[in-house]
């Protein structure tokens, strides 16, 4: 989508905040998730290149740490459960789109008005689909245009939604364009065609060609950006991916070299035999009679001294796994990962200094990302609030957001758990404080919960005294 960037700054008369060297990265970023990155070959000097598609694992591992038991709920009103309606949908989806924003640096969440339904969708929009247009001292994105397609027939439209918030007053502009569906193909993608009205397209016919929207704070749609630094393009406000670092470095280049390089150890050292041909028996036409495994088995040449003679060369597993482990912990240490998360978790930290530093990486690297993850999403949740008040879809209301991430991923459970016993039983802590952190209740509910025995438990709950006999 990237190669109809100029024809898209032509037909808005605007400039699209995204350079060359942005657009390269995250072309790459996707093709490497994608397992089909630029160094995957058939050179005849370096052999058959394949990958590992370690760039993939790290997007899901890392989506996984992110999403993993999260929950998010709105609460405090009509207004509110309607909120929480119409993201659920969106949430259910939330690690999916994690990783594709962990892989190419983040994603697009515009919500949508469905008017016969009375719902609000929302559409999940790749980085290589989003152009981002302005954007405000703080680097956060005020203006994009997000396309839409559709094939009908032998005709190809694409829609073109531009929003941008001036001050408080947000427009939204449609414009339509369509090309014969045969004229575009993926190496000339850059055709829009000629522009026709929204009226002439079925299932567009109800879309607006220009909205102006008055006391607006934010956009109406919501940026899920990675945290990290653009080192890219430093003033660039897209996101980068999880593992960018680590593609410019070279290291994943070399981690699916290196395994390509075990695949042939292993394919080279086969246990086989020579033999002559003279061994062999031959068909009425003179062609040796080998088929299935026999094939893979012989090799067979003519003259030979020795008529059969074994080949089995000792393999190099132990060394060539060894590099490859190391190469993956690299990638792990450029990527935040703690030590074990892809590498072999057998060959990994010995001290528990080492261990809780590997840990504490990821953890940092994953907070931070649920951070952005929870400022998307408040963004989210605000523009389907304006959406439902400008179609009138609920009553207005005010509305809380609460975002539940898990903490296991630093956090042993079970170890915690036995350290909170012991300060109880030491009476450094209240029971109460044990009980709220294990059910994940406040300690005014963990009160209650406790029986009359311990010091701090509700006496309301105290069972009735009995009358002696």
């Amino acid at each position: 989508m990237f190669s109809k960037k100029a024809t898209i700054e032509t037909a808005f008369d605007t400039n699209i905040a995204v350079s060359g060297k942005m657009e390269n990265a995250i072309y790459l970023w996707a093709e490497m998730y994608e397992n089909r990155p630029p160094w995957l070959n058939d050179n005849a000097e370096e052999g058959t290149v394949e990958t590992l598609g370690i760039p993939a694992s790290i997007a899901s591992e890392i989506a996984r740490l992110v999403t993993m038991e999260m929950e998010v709920k709105v609460t405090g009103s009509p207004m509110a459960d309607y909120l929480n309606k119409q993201l659920e949908g969106c949430i259910v989806r939330s690690r999916q789109y994690t990783e594709f924003a962990c892989a190419k640096g983040g994603i697009a969440l515009k919500p949508y008005v469905i008017p016969d339904e009375g719902k609000i969708g929302i559409s999940i929009v790749q980085a290589e689909d989003f152009y981002p247009t302005k954007f405000d001292s703080n680097g956060d994105i005020t203006g994009a245009i997000f396309p839409d397609q559709k094939i009908i027939g032998n005709k190809k439209y694409t829609r073109m939604e531009r929003h941008e918030l001036n001050g408080t007053i947000y427009t939204i502009e449609n414009k339509v364009f369509v090309t014969e569906a045969s004229e575009v193909d993926d190496a000339n993608d850059s055709i829009l065609g000629k522009e026709v009205e929204l009226a002439d397209v079925p299932g567009w016919e109800s879309v607006d060609p220009y909205v102006v929207i008055e006391d607006m704070e934010k956009p109406l749609f919501a940026y899920f950006k990675m945290p990290m630094a653009n080192s890219v393009e430093l003033r660039s406000p897209l996101g980068v991916s999880v593992y960018a670092k680590a593609a410019s470095s070279g290291v994943l280049k070399n981690i699916d070299k290196q395994w390509s390089n075990i695949l042939w150890e292993y394919n080279a050292t086969q246990a086989s035999v020579f033999g002559d041909e003279e061994v062999f028996q031959t068909d009425e036409k003179g062609n040796l009679q080998l088929e299935g495994r026999d094939k893979r088995l012989f090799r067979t040449f003519e003259g030979l001294e020795e008529k059969l003679k074994e080949y089995a060369p000792n393999i190099r597993d132990t060394s060539l796994f060894n590099g490859l482990d190391k190469m993956l912990k690299q990638a792990e240490f450029q990527c935040s990962l703690a030590y074990g998360t892809i590498s072999d978790p057998a060959n990994t930290d010995k001290t528990a200094t080492e261990v809780k530093q590997s840990k504490q990486r990821s953890f940092s690297l994953v907070c931070d990302i649920q951070n952005s993850f929870q400022t998307a999403h408040e963004n989210l949740i605000h523009a389907i609030y304006e959406l439902a008040l400008l179609y009138e879809l609920s009553p207005d209301g005010e509305y809380e957001t609460m975002f539940d991430f898990d903490d296991s991923i630093v956090v042993d459970r079970d170890v915690e758990f036995s350290r909170l016993m012991q300060m109880a039983a030491a009476n450094m802590i209240r029971p109460g404080v044990v009980t709220a952190w294990y059910f994940g209740v406040s300690e005014d509910e963990a009160i209650k919960m406790l029986p009359p025995a311990f010091g701090d438990a509700d006496e309301d709950n105290e069972p009735p005294e009995t009358e002696e006999e």
